[in-house]
């Protein structure tokens, strides 16, 4: 029977390749090790396209893998829980890394008798000494990042250390997944950590310090990518998802990034959807942006009030954003947009009132309104546990189901004395009823449908067609609809 040496495992997906455990694989397969990752998201998120589910997890574990690896957020620790019980029957050693590993550490061996070693920090500098070690069943004493059980006792070794040349490190194992399961396979991150304090982000990883990939080694892994999988860059239309915390922190890079991009002519979609500073563009940079085909551009905008702006730690103030978006728009990128919160510290129902007043204001093209979500580590948890009162149930270390997807939809997780649950719920109405507006806008704008009407190539084009457009006019929350699926659809049929 094959025993593999390390199997990888995802207990929730989101349909985006999880750049961390592929890395590691790579690694560990560079260095002689037999590895697999496994996927069980399709049981516990519903996703249909994920096709390793918990029939194939079971499958691998039956093989007795030496060590099982898995990786969890905070919010989706709780669905791993059933996965290490069922993996600890077969697996010799159980190992965790990822944010929530990071942040509890030793109140997590204390809390999951079947986790054997917890990854602190980043694991590139510690993977393969772990798992060598794990494999030949060798002493954990040298082995630097971890936390692990000795006997009865819990030992903390050493920091690792951050990873500070990241051309250093292999591209990610795509090849090991069958990337036709997942809608976002073409994911890329070129940097690592923000030095910025918004009060309310947790980095317990990847940290403070900004570290980079060159532009070589950035579009090395793009143009590898699109030629490994010509078909499934054809059926993803060529996209590629920029995953950084700060992507344009360095203009020079961000610029040389571009350049390379536009010398090799690869015909990209760029997406920059987890949020831009604004503090770090410039005309210039926004132009090459657009020329190395940048088609979606998010800005965190988080407030349109210049007090509440300046207490999250954000370091930008109002003018400054919109200084951001009239350059991006003027450069000609299609879809410029905003994130914003609602239940900042110290916001109030009329401070709300002011964001969404600003966000239409900006005349952006798409906006996306959260309830705050305190994650423990965080300065917005601290706030919320003296201020406030959180509203749902969770369970120290092994439960905050609740607070996953981030504060989407009208559910807030807490609320303070000046701004009440049912007050933030008035608010995220308002701004889901604007967002409805710009979005609808959009589809109904004259040169939109006369396009659409270019496309149409079957009475069943034409049927999807205004379906789509009576269900525009009804939806409560626009955003939700699952528009690229349901095309897809009808295309197959």
């Amino acid at each position: 029977m094959i025993c593999m040496d390390c199997l990888f495992v995802e207990p929730y997906g989101s349909g985006q390749i999880r750049l961390g455990i592929t890395t590691l694989a790579s690694i560990l397969r560079d260095n002689g090790f037999s590895v697999n990752i496994v996927d069980v998201s399709s049981d516990v998120a519903g996703n249909k396209y994920f096709k390793r589910s918990h029939e194939y997890f079971l499958q691998e574990l039956k093989k007795y893998p030496k060590v099982v690896a898995f990786t969890a957020t905070t919010p989706s620790f709780y669905y791993c829980l059933p996965a290490i019980k069922e993996a600890r029957k077969y697996a010799g050693k159980i190992i965790l890394g990822g944010p929530h590993a990071t942040i509890f550490r030793e109140k997590l061996l204390e809390k999951v008798p079947e986790v054997d070693v917890v990854v602190v920090g980043e694991a590139e500098n510690t993977i393969v000494s772990l798992i060598d070690a794990l494999v030949k069943e060798k002493s954990l004493a040298k082995v630097k990042g971890i936390c692990f059980r000795e006997g009865k006792k819990i030992r903390v070794n050493g920091p690792a250390g951050l990873i500070s040349n990241l051309d250093e490190i292999p591209f990610p194992a795509r090849d090991i997944l069958e990337l036709e399961s997942y809608h976002s396979p073409f994911n890329v991150m070129s940097s690592r950590g923000c030095p910025y304090n918004c009060v309310y982000c947790s980095k317990p990883v990847t940290n403070t310090t900004w570290r980079s990939r060159s532009p070589k080694n950035t579009v090395d892994e793009i143009q590898q990518s699109f030629e490994k999988y010509p078909h499934l860059a054809k059926r993803a239309n060529r996209t590629v998802g920029i995953s950084d915390d700060n992507f344009t922190i360095d203009k020079n890079r961000a610029i040389g990034i571009c350049d390379e991009l536009i010398k090799r002519d690869l015909g990209i979609n760029m997406t920059c959807a987890t949020g831009i500073h604004v503090n770090t563009v410039s005309k210039e940079l926004l132009d090459k942006m657009k020329l190395a085909g940048c088609s979606e551009l998010w800005f965190g905008m988080e407030t349109g009030n210049p007090v509440l702006l300046s207490e999250i730690g954000k370091a930008t103030t109002l003018p400054k954003i919109r200084e951001a978006v009239k350059a991006s728009k003027e450069v000609g990128i299609p879809m410029v947009a905003g994130h914003f919160i609602i239940g900042l510290p110290n916001e109030t129902l009329e401070k709300a009132k002011e964001t969404i007043a600003f966000m239409k204001s900006l005349k952006l093209d798409l906006a996306g309104f959260n309830h705050a979500v305190p994650f423990p580590s965080t300065r917005l948890w601290d706030y919320v546990n003296k201020n406030g009162k959180i509203l749902v149930e969770y369970e120290d270390v092994v439960d905050y189901k609740n607070f996953l997807g981030y504060g989407k939809g009208n559910v807030p997780i807490f609320e303070t004395p000046e701004f009440t649950a049912e007050e933030r719920k008035v608010a995220y109405e308002m701004a889901v009823n604007e967002i409805n507006a710009m979005m609808r806008r959009s589809v109904f704008a004259p040169k939109n449908i006369v396009k659409f009407l270019k496309k149409i190539e079957s009475p069943g084009d034409l049927i999807w067609g205004v379906n789509r457009a009576l269900t525009m006019l009804v939806a409560k929350d626009l955003r939700d609809l699952p528009g690229r699926e349901k095309k897809a659809e009808k295309k197959k049929s």
